[in-house]
């Protein structure tokens, strides 16, 4: 379901391909900082910083908002993902990306209990989403066009140091994703609930990923040591080119655990 649900590098708002960049930090003031950046051809953002206390409770948090107009990506690459299928040519004669996203992120900690809360949000838009000037993939009547994706995430815990090898970090999780249109169109498959039409495209899908894990801080060694469970489940809907009518499919719930340790250098 990888091309269904995710047309490029990733469809996560705030997440994508690494660019060349000209960046500058500001010093801080009082906890306030802000950061930009300007590269490629061309990319920019900004965001602003904050970390302090205030009491018995230390927070940080940031907000930030980027634009990418590259004249060199082509559809499905980077942020911005292009749906039209072609080259949407520029005036430099170069495929055009024209999308922005925005968003932000806070931690709030109890520093007495060690109780915290985590959550984020980012929102992208792609304005070039099946709407170019010149559209070569045929959506039947009605087109559903979604051209945003959007992503929140929470995570509340408690971080506290029980035992000499270090900090105990145990929390749980909820993210839930809601993504526009993918890349073109794709043909019925075996084992989908689709009749009639011989294409679709999939005008957006949902995605709610839940869980919890504990990490353990060996501090003598610079590790972590974490142990997470993830539960994900999902919907698309698909839409029959022949006549417009949208299907919403549910796919397969899955779970996983990952095990592991990291060493900090």
């Amino acid at each position: 379901m990888g091309n269904l649900f995710s047309p490029g590098a990733t469809q996560t708002p705030g997440n994508g391909e690494r660019p060349d960049i000209v960046r500058y930090e500001s010093p801080d003031f009082k906890g306030f900082s802000f950061v930009t950046a300007w590269g490629e051809d061309d990319v920019w953002d900004v965001a602003g910083i904050y970390v302090g206390e205030l009491g018995d409770f230390k927070a940080a948090a940031r907000a930030g908002y980027a634009e990418y107009t590259d004249e060199t990506a082509g559809p499905g690459s980077g942020h911005c993902i292009g749906l039209n299928g072609l080259a949407n040519t520029t005036a430099a004669g170069g495929i055009g990306a024209h999308c922005s996203e925005w968003g932000g992120s806070a931690t709030v900690m109890h520093k007495p209990t060690g109780l915290y809360v985590y959550g984020a949000y980012g929102r992208k838009h792609d304005d070039d989403r099946f709407d170019n000037g010149v559209n070569p993939v045929n959506l039947g009547p009605n087109p559903q066009i979604d051209r945003d994706d959007t992503v929140w995430y929470v995570q509340p815990g408690i971080e506290k140091k029980w035992h000499p090898l270090g900090t105990t970090t145990i929390f749980g999780t909820y993210r839930h994703d809601d993504n526009g249109n993918t890349r073109g169109t794709f043909t019925n498959v075996t084992g989908l609930p689709l009749a009639g039409g011989p294409t679709y495209y999939v005008s957006g899908s949902e995605i709610n990923t839940w869980g919890g894990g504990v990490v353990q801080n060996i501090e003598s060694a610079v590790m972590d040591l974490y142990l997470i469970y993830s539960h994900v489940d999902g919907e698309f809907t698909a839409v029959n080119t022949a006549n417009g009518i949208g299907t919403k499919i549910s796919v397969d719930d899955f779970d996983f655990v990952q095990a592991g340790a990291r060493i900090q250098f």
